[in-house]
């Protein structure tokens, strides 16, 4: 079956994206640290299903001599992931399935280890629950689900000041990615649970409209640029307040525990959710 059109470029772009990024935006060592911790208690090597072709999480999962099955809707993502681990090599000894998430046909209670990175907020809410089913089909009895999720915690800071956080630090990288994360925070809609970097888009033009100053005005204006080469308009997420969240996760697994790393500033809205089937 052939590749959408556009699919090879949007891999490399998203490729090229994340050597840019940092966390929470992608996994921060710590988090690597906790969940390769978590696993490596499993006494024989394990069989792992990747949502995604996050590179660190890959690697993690060939550290640990697992199986390693990877499920993505385009395998050019795969391919263009792949140059970014560590331990690329290892990556022809990896399955790898082109399909959704929602569908993809595996085997049900094969997996000990579901990881998936920021990937139930791709999701949108009605549709969560049938996501949370499908994976709970595919892993063992006792089997876990480990995903950071991002949850939505107020009170919550203003566009404003984290425009003051990129301008205090010269736009170095890290200040845009954490505008971006919480950015999103800053425009989600409790009504629907959703955020989108449209309303990131729309914030910052209202803010370069009301600006008076000639200078900050100009500030704002190249952080609206580097906002749209990074992060492309047209995309949304979705997410529940954190008590809403756990009780939809508690109707699928046990929530047997919940990490925080401690390398980001938003390791409090980016909890490790460790379920347990």
């Amino acid at each position: 079956m052939a590749e959408p059109k556009g699919a090879l470029y949007h891999a490399q772009k998203m490729a090229n994206q994340w050597q840019v990024y940092t966390p929470p935006n992608k996994p921060s060592k710590s988090e690597c640290q906790i969940i390769e911790k978590f696993i490596a208690r499993h006494k024989r090597p394990a069989r792992i299903l990747i949502l995604g072709g996050t590179p660190e999480f890959r690697d993690l999962a060939h550290i640990q001599k697992a199986e390693v099955t990877c499920v993505d809707v385009s395998l050019d993502m795969l391919m263009a992931m792949t140059k970014l681990m560590k331990r690329g090599k290892e990556a022809n000894q990896e399955i790898w399935m082109k399909a959704g998430w929602l569908t993809m046909p595996v085997a049900q209670n094969y997996y000990d280890f579901v990881l998936g990175d920021l990937v139930i907020n791709n999701i949108p809410i009605k549709l969560q629950p049938k996501f949370l089913e499908k994976i709970r089909e595919v892993l063992k009895p006792g089997g876990y689900f480990i995903t950071r999720h991002p949850v939505s915690i107020f009170p919550k800071k203003s566009i404003q000041e984290f425009i003051n956080l990129v301008i205090q630090k010269r736009f170095n990288q890290t200040s845009i990615s954490e505008f971006a994360f919480g950015g999103l925070f800053v425009v989600y809609k409790m009504k629907d649970g959703s955020m989108s970097t449209d309303g990131i888009s729309l914030a910052l033009k209202k803010a370069w409209q009301t600006e008076k100053n000639t200078t900050r005005k100009k500030q704002i204006t190249k952080l609206i640029k580097i906002f749209h080469q990074q992060w492309p308009l047209g995309k949304t997420w979705w997410t529940l307040p954190k008590e809403k969240g756990e009780r939809m996760f508690k109707k699928y697994f046990k929530i047997f525990d919940i990490e925080y790393s401690t390398d980001h500033p938003f390791v409090d809205q980016c909890p490790i959710y460790f379920l347990k089937k």
